[in-house]
């Protein structure tokens, strides 16, 4: 599936910086990190991404869409979230040195720019600016998934019991209704 002329030198660059990773880097360092990736492509519903594997590498979409899913307790797979053209993905078990936490599957035909850790690694050496460029797009991702979480909406399920045969249940529970009223609830 390796593809190296699927883009000439300049479409190479576009495809880099159409990633908020790469987005306003110098040239010079597009080039160079242009020369170190290894250029794939995939077909739809291939899993290259799996959980658990250890993380060698990541990857830059430069076309099409990916799916990042976990598998439960029960075997199910559990979507995490659609990933497109432009994002990364699978960088957080290269910097961390960690197994992965979910698997990747292409949900139609895409092209991706690979990164090895030992590439990414001496491109750090080489460009500094490439290193903070990761840590601002970690940031950003931490900050956006707080947020989405500080948003998510919190359910809490109250059980009434009435403690005899003679409980007055049934006001109880329109008090609590009403008080919770009063708070948005």
């Amino acid at each position: 599936n390796t593809t190296e002329d699927f883009l000439s030198d300049e479409g190479k660059i576009s495809a880099l910086t159409s990633s908020d990773f790469f987005y306003g880097l110098d040239e010079a360092l597009l080039k160079d990190v242009a020369a170190a990736t290894e250029w794939i492509r995939l077909r739809a519903g291939e899993t290259f991404i799996n959980q658990g594997d250890s993380g060698d590498c990541f990857f830059i979409v430069a076309s099409g869409r990916l799916r990042a899913f976990f598998t439960g307790v029960n075997g199910q797979e559990i979507a995490v979230g659609d990933i497109q053209r432009g994002e990364t993905v699978g960088e957080m078990a290269v910097l961390t040195q960690e197994p992965r936490s979910a698997s990747v599957r292409t949900v139609r035909d895409s092209y991706l720019a690979k990164v090895t850790q030992s590439s990414f690694e001496k491109l750090g050496e080489k460009w500094p600016a490439l290193m903070k460029q990761m840590a601002r797009l970690l940031a950003k991702r931490i900050n956006a998934a707080r947020t989405e979480s500080s948003q998510a909406v919190r359910t809490s399920n109250v059980v009434l019991v009435p403690a005899g045969q003679n409980s007055p249940i049934a006001q109880v529970a329109k008090g609590l209704v009403e008080a919770l009223a009063k708070h948005g609830k």
